[in-house]
């Protein structure tokens, strides 16, 4: 009688673990169910962007910055990338700078722009070709822009407005060390020459030329 009772027991048990496992496996099946409608209806349904805010502090318009931004009523917040809009931004308005993206939830996007500083240029076919501290070029002036950097490598480009330029990655390093080095050390750098391997220069206070010989 006693052993009768015993297996009972176990059997009710064996079926009240199977019970709770099944229950739970439902409640885990039933989580990821909602998590994944809530994951699709976010990204058609929900969250689309209604409200677009700039702080313009460039040359621009208002609304050439939110045409350049590619954002209209189709966008949805979740999708947006922050990064391929501040690149539309970028490549679209040349002299554009400082550009950041937000997202405010539930329904709102915030664009910065401010207008991009000359810091370097380079010459060609008698234009100057100014850049900014990212080495993006911006514009093409005829006289050299106040208080820049010019800069002189062995690198052919090709110079389109909003693009960076591709500098080596020897050249932007050694351009970046010399201006790292230099600073704070009574030195104004006003060019560097970076076209030969054996014969790197910069120019210092506007007069004085530095020969650094190889890198």
């Amino acid at each position: 009688m006693q052993n009768r009772e015993e297996v009972i027991k176990r059997n009710t048990e064996r079926r009240k673990k199977r019970r709770k496992r099944r229950i739970i496996g439902f409640l885990v099946f039933l989580f990821f169910m909602l998590i994944s409608v809530f994951i699709i209806l976010s990204v058609t349904v929900l969250f689309p962007v209604k409200r677009i805010v700039v702080k313009n502090e460039s040359i621009y318009t208002r609304e050439e910055i939110v045409n350049a931004s590619g954002i209209d009523n189709d966008s949805n917040m979740i999708l947006l990338s922050k990064g391929k809009v501040t690149s539309k931004i970028s490549q679209k308005l040349a002299k554009s700078g400082g550009i950041s993206v937000e997202k405010i939830f539930p329904d709102t996007i915030k664009l910065t722009v401010k207008t991009a500083t000359p810091k370097y240029y380079l010459t060609n076919d008698g234009y100057f070709c100014v850049m900014d501290s990212d080495f993006k070029f911006i514009e093409t002036t005829e006289e050299p822009p106040e208080k820049s950097i010019y800069i002189k490598s062995k690198t052919k480009f090709k110079h389109n407005l909003g693009e960076t330029v591709a500098f080596s990655k020897e050249e932007e390093e050694l351009m970046k060390t010399i201006l790292k080095l230099t600073s704070n050390k009574g030195f104004d750098v006003s060019g560097i020459d970076v076209s030969d391997d054996v014969n790197i220069k910069f120019i210092a206070n506007g007069r004085i030329v530095v020969e650094l010989g190889t890198n």
